[in-house]
């Protein structure tokens, strides 16, 4: 219906967007040969409607979304090229200099291919470099969604470092900023997830006390959101965490406890 409305050769943004939303479908169906073919259909039919040397957001966008996929299939290499050509033309489109959204968007995207190809130290050099963007684009002491997620990505990687000092600092900055964000007292998923978090680097560090207590924060606050007795993914997945920081503390019926709770809510 698109291609009638627009014409079989435009590359009108709703085609885009099917086609997108087309290999996403694969992508969950896990259908990666037709995803990837889907995932191609708007590269190419972008560069063949633009001049070859013509740099186009939407040609950009495809480029990411295509980029994206590789990573996720775990073609990191081919993940790489593709998002380095679509950093390199947002780069051209916003100005080689410029600090934009889009840009440390990208750079962030290209930390993850790195650090899911467990190349840890380039990871982190986008992550920053992201990190740096979106402060310059939002302020320096702005409390964003943007920002939480590079600082976040960025404990991701220290973690996978084995650096768990390091990490629990940028875990800390996402519940402060998460805090500020949605209120000290909220009840919210974003801060639930970053007390497990915290709690997983206390556990890493062999502070089970304190690990224990930010288990039963993180814990309290999901069953604040979800309900005392709902049996969700997140809160048996923290008292599978409390089990394993109670077992590795020597409290074994604590963690037989636990261990049991969690086999029950996932059954």
């Amino acid at each position: 219906m698109y291609r009638s409305i627009q014409g079989t050769d435009s590359s009108h943004e709703d085609i885009i967007r099917v086609m997108c939303n087309i290999g996403n479908t694969y992508k969950l169906q896990k259908d990666y040969k037709q995803a990837e073919e889907w995932y191609r259909k708007p590269v190419d039919m972008l560069t063949q409607h633009h001049h070859p040397q013509t740099d186009h957001r939407d040609i950009a966008d495809a480029l990411k979304q295509l980029g994206n996929f590789y990573s996720h299939i775990k073609r990191y290499d081919d993940a790489h090229k593709y998002l380095n050509k679509s950093l390199e033309m947002y780069q051209r489109i916003h100005g080689l200099d410029s600090k934009h959204k889009d840009i440390a968007n990208l750079l962030l995207d290209m930390g993850s291919n790195c650090d899911s190809n467990s190349d840890h130290t380039a990871a982190l050099e986008y992550e920053l470099r992201a990190l740096d963007m979106y402060r310059e684009v939002y302020g320096e002491d702005a409390c964003h969604a943007d920002i939480a997620s590079a600082l976040q990505d960025i404990g991701f990687s220290y973690d996978k470092m084995s650096d768990y000092v390091t990490a629990e600092g940028y875990f800390s900055q996402v519940l402060t900023m998460y805090r500020k964000v949605y209120g000290k007292e909220s009840n919210h998923v974003g801060i639930a997830n970053t007390l497990g978090l915290l709690g997983e680097m206390k556990n890493r560090q062999k502070m089970y006390d304190e690990a224990e207590k930010l288990y039963q924060e993180a814990l309290s606050t999901f069953k604040q959101i979800y309900g005392p007795d709902s049996n969700h993914k997140e809160i048996a997945l923290l008292l599978k965490c409390l089990a394993n920081n109670y077992k590795e503390a020597g409290e074994e019926d604590k963690a037989i406890a636990m261990y049991v709770e969690s086999l029950l809510m996932y059954r």
